[in-house]
């Protein structure tokens, strides 16, 4: 009789080919690298961008950098992903800060484009919050902001106060 092999997830939490790729994925370390057609075997889907089973793979990634702290990155062109080393790993957040501004520049120019006289006094406020919010987040993430900050000894991730003083000026 054959014997029944204990998961390492919760059943129905996610489908067989994740949490073959999660076991795949969590057990690696930087430089570690897995071509499409090697995932492809491991979980019996192709893996490959636009490809039924890339949702698979984002959801193994995802829980991996989630779960084990552990980052793998599509490298783009190449059919490949790769388990980053630290120094990849910050130049993957600046490139996520470059994201993000872009993403905030487009939000403000949609706030620009409202006509607040059109909108009542509920609607005229969350306008004028969503704005300002959105202003913080284009200040914070100036490279200005960047090159200030980088220039304080010993920068905490969480500095608030920096992050004010680098974004007054003061």
């Amino acid at each position: 009789m054959n014997e029944v092999q204990p998961m390492s997830m919760a059943p129905g939490a996610m489908r067989l080919p994740t949490v073959k790729l999660v076991e795949l994925f969590r057990e690696g370390k930087p430089g570690d690298t897995h071509t499409d057609e090697a995932l492809a075997k491991h979980c019996g889907h192709n893996t490959a961008v636009g490809q039924p089973g890339y949702g698979y793979l984002q959801t193994a990634i995802k829980y991996c950098l989630r779960e084990y702290g552990i980052v793998w990155r599509r490298q783009r062109g190449e059919n490949k992903i790769e388990c980053l080393n630290d120094i990849q790993k910050v130049d993957f957040l600046s490139q996520e800060r470059k994201g993000i501004r872009r993403r905030t520049k487009r939000g403000m120019h949609v706030a620009g484009a409202v006509v607040t006289s059109n909108l009542n006094d509920e609607d005229r406020t969350k306008h004028w919050v969503q704005t300002a919010l959105f202003g913080s987040m284009l200040a914070i993430t100036a490279p200005e902001t960047t090159k200030k900050l980088a220039q304080k000894p010993e920068t905490k991730a969480m500095d608030v106060a920096g992050y004010l003083t680098a974004m007054t000026g003061e």
